[in-house]
């Protein structure tokens, strides 16, 4: 593909050279066009270059569509990671090697677990503010 662009973007500098050519009738090589020539296809395939690295680093786009998925992962070494994979409505916690991919467990949904939790809590809370309030009036 970068192979393409550049064999391109070759093509494209040689005819402007050559057409250069023949409108002024003179030589075009001099120091000043070629330097410019050879700084600007450096930046353009710099950009490029660029541009591909952030792709492949942000992972804008996305390909799978599928129920199975990575839903998040946290780097613990270097290649070696803990990943939370989501396939239909289940989740599993994998430990993921160069070499294999370890079974951890199942994968609950923790904040509605949270929530049950601390809404208990505070109902008990409030069960013991009126408590104390009731006594102290007494």
């Amino acid at each position: 593909m970068i192979r393409r662009i550049i064999c391109a973007f070759s093509f494209f500098a040689v005819t402007d050279v050559l057409a250069a050519e023949d409108k002024a009738g003179g030589p075009v090589l001099d120091t000043a066009s070629i330097f410019s020539w050879v700084l600007s296809t450096f930046v353009i395939l710099s950009l490029i270059v660029a541009l591909a690295y952030l792709l492949k680093k942000t992972r804008f786009v996305k390909v799978n569509k599928g129920t199975l998925g990575i839903e998040n992962q946290l780097y613990v070494g270097p290649k070696q990671r803990v990943v939370i994979v989501k396939a239909g409505s289940k989740r599993v916690l994998l430990g993921v090697t160069q070499n294999q991919i370890t079974y951890l467990t199942d994968v609950d949904d923790v904040k509605l677990e949270f929530e049950r939790i601390m809404s208990g809590a505070d109902e008990q809370t409030q069960k013991s503010v009126k408590e104390n309030d009731s006594t102290k009036g007494e």
